[in-house]
């Protein structure tokens, strides 16, 4: 149980009848289909045969935060609120990113269903009161080489708790942003499919739905921003 006083009770406080069954609270605007109610495991899947071929046809990935180009696929890092919890340096280590459990693995451990067929596969746990919407972005090496500053991938895990998404094909409500991988990323009726050449090119608009329960027609006229950690 939580306590509030009249002068706590504002807006944008707790209050006792905005909790989840084992009390942990979360702020006002935010409700119970926006948040994990139980421990859950999330597949994350990422096709990433857009960075090889962006490699075999360039010699190395671009770097967008000034680190070093990245000239062979050893790993794969997932920045962001989403995935991280927060956003995190680029250019960490593949020990770090392990400990952070935000490295994607190919050898068919941990959730991936096939070793080396280019499927980089993480499986996160989330615990009640965690937000089932928000960014992330993706790095090969730990590195920001997946699109330029605040292009970053913003979606909601569905019941199926399984997501999958292409490396450089950016989803943010209904735009995808593939600018920086276009050449291998082609729009179809069932979405973006990655090519190994004469993809889409520009910026394309679907009413994709991600993981089965989230669809975006219009992009809203405004955003509401909710106070929540580190606010």
């Amino acid at each position: 149980q939580i306590t509030v006083t009249e002068e706590d009770f504002n807006g944008t406080n707790y209050v006792t009848s905005n909790t989840i069954p084992d009390g942990v609270p979360f702020f006002d605007g935010i409700g119970f289909d926006d948040i994990f109610l139980e421990n859950t495991d999330v597949i994350f899947e990422v096709d990433l045969r857009p960075a090889y071929y962006y490699i075999e046809d360039n010699g190395s990935l671009p770097s967008f935060s000034g680190e070093e180009s990245v000239t062979t696929v050893d790993w794969l890092f997932a920045n962001g609120p989403l995935i991280a919890g927060s956003w995190e340096s680029w250019g960490l280590s593949q020990g770090d990113a392990e400990s952070l459990g935000t490295a994607f693995v190919d050898d068919g451990t941990s959730g991936d269903a096939v070793a080396g067929d280019s499927i980089f596969t993480l499986t996160k746990s989330y615990s009640p009161g965690d937000e089932v919407e928000g960014a992330f972005k993706l790095g090969v090496n730990g590195y920001d080489n997946e699109s330029d500053f605040a292009v970053d991938h913003y979606l909601r895990i569905g019941d199926s708790n399984v997501v999958e998404v292409i490396f450089g094909a950016v989803f943010n409500g209904e735009i995808v942003n593939d600018d920086v991988y276009d050449e291998y990323i082609l729009k179809t009726e069932e979405g973006p499919v990655v090519v190994r050449s004469g993809g889409t090119e520009g910026d394309f608009v679907e009413n994709i739905i991600v993981d089965g329960d989230f669809t975006s027609d219009v992009l809203p006229e405004s955003w509401t921003f909710f106070e929540g950690e580190g606010a």
